[in-house]
């Protein structure tokens, strides 16, 4: 089933902190200062050793701690107070007894609560017991009232869970009642089978409760399941119940054999097989529990055959916490080979909260190898002590660093 688009806070405060200091910039290096094992101060200095701006705009960053309370503010290279291009000088993130975030308070230049270029002052964050996001809320200068967050198109979300199962979303305005997103939708709900509790069906609805189409061009997802409640097939429609095909596709089947091997095809509004990928009609992969390690690209007689990006199979492989480090792409006989972009493998390393902090591009004997899309063989994601992303980094096969993402 096609991903569904999702928005919170943090990815807007880093949309807040980013966006106006996209480009190059000279080498920096970031300086962290620490007490009982917590950073107290983090310092941007250029290779002449001298105090500059870093990535964000500011030179220095400082860390108090009070309780459930982590208060960062920023400065310049002068030591004066810094206003980030969000319009603020500060944030307070409070995390609750099971540290999950619980609120994030923008603060101005003399710590008092202050509205950010947009629109908000304040996010609330509701869990579940299980750690799952139930509800964000986005507030104004008083830090409780809900307000409409113009670049959102709503000012509450509402998350639905069955037990641990995910089952829906819905888009609030101030008042709580559902409200059409600029997507085009308010919320989205899932059917679950009553035995199983896999999702049978899907779909998008407006304000008003009638069908809407979402993001990925469809309104509902019909599927079917097998008596061990694997997915068989998969179905899309508009909002009057006609087959659709947004995608190329309108339906895919899963077929399952084996040793975790299923048989991925998609067929057209009129049954017909829809090419995969390049002369690929279907895709078999080999599953690890619910894991994808393998695909192998065939055409119409089953046989493996080339995908548009020149290779016949990927391998995938992943850490004990099942986050992909390795995909490996493979010829007709299961060795390495080279795809079309230059490379033979992206190997990648996730932090301790899962976030990615590196991905390097590799040839076949595992060396540095830069793509051929952009020139880069490494990127370095850094992130800040309450889990932003601070900064992508770029690098060549040689090590010189190249034009960074901020």
């Amino acid at each position: 089933m096609n991903r569904i688009q999702r928005w919170t806070a943090l990815a807007m405060a880093a949309l807040l902190l980013l966006a106006p200091f996209a480009g190059s910039l000279a080498e920096v290096t970031a300086e962290k200062t620490e007490a009982r094992g917590k950073v107290t101060e983090i310092t941007w200095k250029n290779e002449n050793g001298t105090v500059t701006a870093g990535p964000e705009g500011y030179a220095v960053i400082r860390y108090t701690y009070k309780g459930s309370d982590t208060t960062e503010t920023y400065y310049d290279a002068d030591g004066e107070p810094y206003q980030t291009g969000g319009g603020y000088y500060g944030r307070i993130v409070t995390k609750d007894g099971r540290n999950n975030i619980s609120a994030v308070s923008y603060i101005g230049k003399n710590g008092e609560l202050t509205v950010n270029t947009l629109g908000y002052a304040k996010v609330l964050y509701k869990h579940f017991t299980s750690k799952e996001e139930r509800e964000v809320i986005y507030c104004g200068a008083d830090g409780k009232t809900p307000v409409m967050v113009p670049s959102l198109g709503y000012a509450q979300m509402e998350t639905k869970h069955r037990g641990n199962v995910f089952i829906g979303r819905v888009y609030k305005d101030p008042k709580g009642d559902p409200v059409d997103i600029p997507a085009g939708y308010a919320s989205f709900e899932i059917q679950l089978a009553k035995k199983t509790s896999a999702p049978i069906k899907s779909w998008y609805e407006h304000a008003d409760g009638t069908p809407a189409t979402g993001p990925d061009g469809w309104s509902v997802c019909k599927m079917e399941r097998d008596n061990k409640g694997r997915l068989t097939k998969a179905e899309y429609f508009d909002t009057e119940g006609k087959a659709v095909q947004p995608a190329g596709y309108a339906a895919e089947t899963y077929r399952y054999g084996k040793d975790g091997v299923v048989t991925v095809t998609r067929f057209d509004t009129a049954g017909n097989k829809v090419p995969f990928d390049g002369e690929a009609v279907s895709v078999r992969r080999i599953m690890k529990g619910k894991k994808v390690t393998e695909e192998t690209f065939l055409n119409d007689a089953g046989e493996p055959v080339a995908a548009s990006g020149g290779y016949i199979t990927v391998s995938y492989t992943y850490d004990k916490n099942g986050n992909l480090t390795m995909t490996q792409y493979r010829d007709a006989n299961g060795n390495k080979t080279t795809c079309r972009q230059g490379y033979s493998a992206i190997q990648e390393t996730r932090n301790a909260e899962g976030q990615l902090t590196s991905r390097k591009y590799l040839d076949i004997s595992g060396q540095p190898v830069n793509n051929n899309v952009n020139g880069v063989f490494e990127e370095i994601y850094e992130y800040d002590e309450t889990g932003r992303l601070r900064a992508i980094q770029q690098f060549d096969a040689t090590g010189n660093k190249l034009n960074g993402r901020n």
